[in-house]
């Protein structure tokens, strides 16, 4: 008898456990959806933030600064691919775009300093080409290892 009425006092153990619930631990912290961002066709590559904005940076080196509300602020596209993370410092947005071309003198890497206010590059540098790299800033420097062994400090 028992075991033809155990799956429904388990049914109605579970109703009344999820009826009444749990009591919260004090401290504990309820999650709420602030705002979202659709990234029209383009998938996310890569995603940085600072105090103030939220940058992305996806395919065709096109990257996008959020305000923390969620409020697009500017958008700007460098052409080929982002081929590193996003580095927002005081001097500036920092990231390597990488370029591919059927003439091996117009293809390779260039690091370059986006204005984190306007999207305007504000300087740029040649890399050497690699399929990846790594920025950081290291005392008051800007590291730059390539993925072909390669270590700049700039």
């Amino acid at each position: 008898m028992l075991r033809k009425a155990l799956p429904q006092i388990l049914v109605i153990a579970m109703l009344c456990l999820t009826a009444l619930g749990q009591t919260k631990p004090a401290g504990e912290v309820d999650i709420a959806k602030c705002w979202a961002y659709p990234l029209a066709d383009n998938t996310a590559s890569t995603l940085a933030a600072d105090g103030a904005n939220v940058y992305i940076g996806s395919s065709g080196a096109k990257v996008e600064a959020l305000s923390l509300d969620g409020k697009k602020l500017w958008a700007t596209e460098f052409g080929g691919d982002i081929n590193s993370n996003l580095l927002p410092t005081d001097a500036g947005l920092f990231l390597v775009t990488a370029t591919v071309s059927d003439d091996a003198a117009k293809s390779g890497s260039v690091l370059r300093v986006v204005s984190k206010e306007t999207g305007i590059t504000s300087w740029t540098a040649k890399l050497p080409t690699a399929e990846r790299h790594f920025l950081e800033i290291y005392q008051g420097s800007t590291i730059v290892v390539s993925g072909n062994g390669v270590v700049q400090s700039l």
